[in-house]
């Protein structure tokens, strides 16, 4: 089928010709019968039939074009359903049946043939607030031949069943998918999604389980969880495991900086002394940072004069 498109493109141009050689052929005439008749004022005034400051505004081509194109597109593409459409339905389809017993697999089967890997992805971004539809519809992509997940779509199902506390269907996907989430990402966003809602001991239990997938935890994985920790007031949990494990890493500056963060972050000036003297003691590295956090440390606790004193001690060390 010929594009309309085209056609309509073909057409404006032959008649921009048509009119341009119209319009010599008549300026040409005239000129010829004004000369014969000895009239140069004539001639003059077809040669330039506008003064010079009147502009003149005609409709070319490309402007016509831009303006048919909009009631062409949707004839251009009738026959092709665009991505944002399915998405569209898709999403919609999730939405209405998004109860457990509803019979979402056969609500979805008329989109077989259109769901893509680019699609799946689009749609479970967008319906993030649907977490078990959005399960299912993995679950049933998954199944269609030859289809392959983006590595973005298998981390984006992880983040929002997390993110909605639904852990037992975020571990069913690791076991059945875990050679997509064989890597630190994955659980590193389980340790911040199992310390919002104020669960430590799961969120250790998780950095435990890395093992399980072929995973060995480094230092930064152990950064990762502290930090978790840490940035949901849950310091005390995070130290008890940081002692229990240090002999296994070689811990960093950074590790005790994040600790002492946390303590700056409840309060609790006299945890993060400690931890600053045991930094001394061990003849780790103590930096302009270290001391800043005791310092704050302090100043969060109310405690300006040891603060105080804590700087002239820093100027010293400087």
């Amino acid at each position: 089928m010929e594009n309309p498109v085209r056609t309509i493109t073909c057409i404006v141009a032959n008649l921009a010709t048509k009119r341009t050689e119209v319009f010599r052929s008549i300026r040409g005439v005239l000129q010829d019968g004004f000369r014969a008749t000895s009239k140069p004022a004539q001639i003059e005034r077809v040669r330039n039939p506008l003064p010079r400051k009147m502009a003149t505004r005609t409709l070319c081509p490309r402007s016509l074009l831009r303006i048919l194109s909009f009631g062409l597109h949707s004839v251009a593409t009738a026959d092709e359903p665009t991505i944002t459409a399915i998405v569209n339905d898709l999403c919609r389809v999730l939405s209405d049946f998004r109860s457990p017993h509803h019979d979402l697999e056969s609500a979805l089967c008329p989109f077989s043939s259109s769901v893509s890997p680019a699609v799946a992805e689009q749609v479970l971004k967008r319906c993030r607030h649907l977490p078990s539809p959005s399960h299912r519809f993995f679950i049933w992509s998954s199944s269609r031949p030859s289809f392959l997940h983006t590595p973005t779509s298998h981390f984006v199902l992880l983040d929002l069943l997390a993110s909605n506390r639904l852990f037992p269907l975020a571990w069913t996907v690791i076991s059945d998918f875990h050679p997509h989430f064989s890597h630190s990402n994955s659980f590193r966003l389980l340790f911040q999604a199992y310390s919002r809602p104020s669960l430590p001991h799961d969120a250790i239990r998780a950095f435990h389980r890395m093992p399980d997938f072929w995973l060995q935890p480094t230092i930064d994985d152990l950064h990762h969880l502290i930090s978790s920790l840490c940035h949901q007031g849950l310091v005390i949990p995070a130290q008890d495991f940081f002692h229990r494990c240090k002999a296994e890493f070689s811990i960093m500056e950074k590790t005790n900086m994040l600790l002492m963060s946390g303590w700056v972050s409840v309060r609790k000036p006299k945890n993060a002394q400690h931890l600053f003297d045991e930094m001394l003691q061990q003849h780790l590295p103590v930096d302009v940072s270290a001391y800043n956090s005791l310092i704050a440390a302090f100043c969060r606790g109310g405690e300006l004069d040891e603060a105080h004193k804590r700087f002239q001690e820093m100027r010293t060390f400087a």
